[in-house]
């Protein structure tokens, strides 16, 4: 094969990426989740570490419920980009759906350790306080000591959050 037939492939193999993720963008905005596991599937079949395709299915699945697979396809994420809180977050979301309070409450912590901005520390802070509520038991620290190692003081707010 030639130099040129190979650059010709590539260049056919992005447009088709390049369409598939415009149907995923597409369908993630209106919120098309089947839509979104099959433009996810397709990107991720020719390109299996795309993470805004991972991150798409991840999303789809959250939201029809399915949150055994929105879990194993969190791992993946975490796998390609352990310093991204937002996936510890859906894993923790998706283990308390379930009932896993404890698996939960331990991917929350992983998200609050990995979460910079005070933005997505309030968001991991609104998550646990959705878990105490749940339990019935504080997972939040009140201590000074303990919220000097968070790193923040948690806001409280209303129950049940979700993060985009």
């Amino acid at each position: 094969m030639s130099r040129k037939q190979i650059v010709c492939q590539q260049i056919e193999l992005m447009d088709g990426l390049r369409g598939d993720l415009g149907v995923l963008s597409q369908a993630l905005q209106v919120g098309a989740w089947d839509q979104v596991l099959q433009a996810s599937r397709d990107l991720l079949q020719d390109e299996p570490c795309h993470l805004v395709a991972l991150e798409g299915r991840a999303q789809a699945l959250w939201q029809l419920h399915e949150y055994q697979r929105a879990i194993e396809v969190s791992r993946r994420l975490i796998g390609l980009n352990p310093r991204e809180p937002g996936y510890y977050m859906l894993q923790g979301m998706c283990h308390q759906m379930m009932g896993r309070f404890v698996a939960a409450l331990d991917c929350y912590r992983k998200a609050l350790n990995e979460a910079k901005k005070p933005e997505t520390r309030r968001q991991v802070y609104a998550q646990m306080e959705s878990l105490e509520s749940l339990i019935g038991m504080p997972v939040i620290p009140t201590d000074e000591d303990s919220i000097a190692d968070f790193g923040a003081r948690p806001v409280r707010s209303v129950v049940p959050h979700r993060i985009n």
